[in-house]
């Protein structure tokens, strides 16, 4: 009577429960799913070793013969099998899988963990992070994480392969979670970046790895509301992580502030240290160092005044030895350019350098020179003129 009142099948309970009516409940599922169970419960796999190292979750690992079906999906998406290097494990496969496609969470991977034969190199992989100090110095410090832009790469292509791996049922039609287009455009953009800043990767490798973990949950949202309001057409909700990709490679204001900016200051702030080792191939470029403009401009005005007062020095000793002995007044070390000769050895200038007056030392010049030149004598610089000079048959 129970049952007839909820309206539920009336159940005989002395009756064999193997031949009891479908949805009377107890029983094993009609139609079990095709090749057998989804998952090996006999074997768990851990986000932290796999996927992502900030994730202690665990998930149970695909049956073998999902993965085979994966694998075809692969080799149909890339036109035939991929090299071995760029295949993803089972492992990787259960992981995303429960985190795209069940969870629906972004898809992210720790490149740090995620790599190309997961089982050998994942306890490896590390680089050298330059963290700006309050001084305005860069201090290195190594941390998990892909050393260059060639490991980088290496995990990208097991990561793109998963990917593609991965299809949900949209409208009867099989879709992957983003095209190989949508992840080509993001690749080349990051690259683009590295080509154009290569001693940052430390700020690109950094700043790669937050926009898909945390950038892509952002934008997922701002074109759910624009698409919402009609403002984006290319966007999908069915597939909502393959535009996302693209506006991603596209976004230059994020960039700009995780990579651009900050690269700028380190290339370019002269006040760091040198640090050593490096983050990965030709990466590093915090050891070239140049010596200051200001002492090489400074080290050229010394050696100038240097020549030039040698120069005077050497002037002054040749135009003392014609006075020695002379009636004029003694030399004046120091001061002006020294006297000045002609090619018969007669003194054109004085000891400061004035012109003297011809006139004079003829005698047709006398008392204050008209011409503003000095009356000394052109043989000794006496206050005679040369006419008169007891010198003049020795000159």
């Amino acid at each position: 009577m129970a049952l007839a009142k909820l309206g539920r099948p009336q159940v005989d309970p002395l009756t064999d429960p193997a031949h009891a009516p479908v949805g009377a409940g107890g029983g094993p599922p009609a139609n079990p799913p095709p090749g057998g169970p989804a998952n090996n419960p006999a074997r768990k796999v851990k986000n932290s070793q796999v996927l992502d190292q900030a994730d202690e979750g665990e998930i149970p690992e695909l049956t073998q013969t999902l993965v085979e079906e994966h694998y075809k999906v692969l080799r149909k998406a890339k036109g035939g099998p991929v090299r071995p290097e760029a295949e993803p494990s089972p492992d990787q496969i259960s992981a995303m899988k429960v985190r795209v496609l069940d969870l629906d969470l972004p898809p992210y991977a720790d490149f740090a963990v995620f790599v190309n034969f997961q089982g050998r190199f994942s306890r490896t992989l590390k680089f050298l992070n330059h963290i700006l100090q309050p001084d305005g110095t860069f201090k290195a410090v190594e941390v998990p994480g892909p050393p260059s832009y060639d490991a980088w790469l290496s995990s990208w292509r097991v990561y793109e392969n998963t990917l593609l791996m991965l299809e949900k049922d949209v409208g009867g039609n099989k879709v992957p979670v983003a095209t190989v287009a949508a992840m080509e455009a993001y690749k080349d953009a990051f690259r683009d970046l590295v080509v154009c800043y290569p001693e940052a990767w430390h700020l690109l490798v950094v700043a790669e790895d937050r926009c898909r973990g945390e950038h892509f949950v952002r934008l997922r949202r701002e074109l759910e509301v624009k698409h919402a309001r009609g403002l984006t057409y290319d966007y999908d909700p069915e597939q909502p992580w393959n535009e996302v990709f693209r506006v991603a490679s596209q976004d230059r204001e994020f960039w700009d502030r995780h990579v651009r900016e900050p690269a700028l200051l380190f290339r370019t702030g002269g006040k760091h240290r040198e640090q050593p080792g490096g983050t990965g191939s030709a990466t590093d470029g915090t050891s070239q160092k140049s010596p200051p403009k200001k002492n090489r401009k400074s080290q050229k005005e010394r050696l100038r005044a240097q020549l030039a007062k040698a120069r005077e020095g050497k002037g002054a000793t040749a135009s003392e030895a014609p006075a020695q002995g002379g009636g004029g007044p003694p030399p004046v070390k120091g001061k002006g350019r020294g006297p000045k000769r002609d090619g018969r050895g007669r003194f054109l200038t004085d000891r400061q350098g004035k012109p003297i007056c011809f006139g004079f030392n003829n005698g047709e010049c006398k008392g204050v020179c008209q011409k503003g030149m000095v009356h000394v004598c052109q043989v000794c610089l006496g206050s005679h003129p040369a006419k008169d000079c007891g010198k003049v048959g020795s000159t």
